[in-house]
């Protein structure tokens, strides 16, 4: 919703996509999730942030890497795993 004055206008926008399109985006937002997880993996391994998952380092860090090993699973799934990951 956008506010101008004293008026409020709603703005809606209807975007049409092909399949291919869809499987795109959807293995690149899981791609950046994954990468985003073995970040943290690392920075959480070396003390540098709070948990995710959970309070306990040990239990923490067992947490996100199954999470990362999950994405694997899916990112395989979806032909978009490389070893280079």
């Amino acid at each position: 919703m956008i506010h101008g004055g004293n008026m409020t206008y709603d703005k809606k926008v209807m975007v049409e996509l092909d399949w291919d399109t869809v499987d795109n985006i959807v293995k690149n937002e899981l791609r950046g999730v994954y990468e985003s997880l073995k970040y943290d993996l690392e920075r959480r391994a070396e003390g540098k942030t709070w948990g995710i998952f959970a309070t306990d380092e040990a239990e923490d860090i067992a947490q996100i890497t199954e999470h990362i090993y999950a994405l694997e699973l899916i990112l395989k799934y979806y032909g978009a795993w490389s070893e280079s990951q």
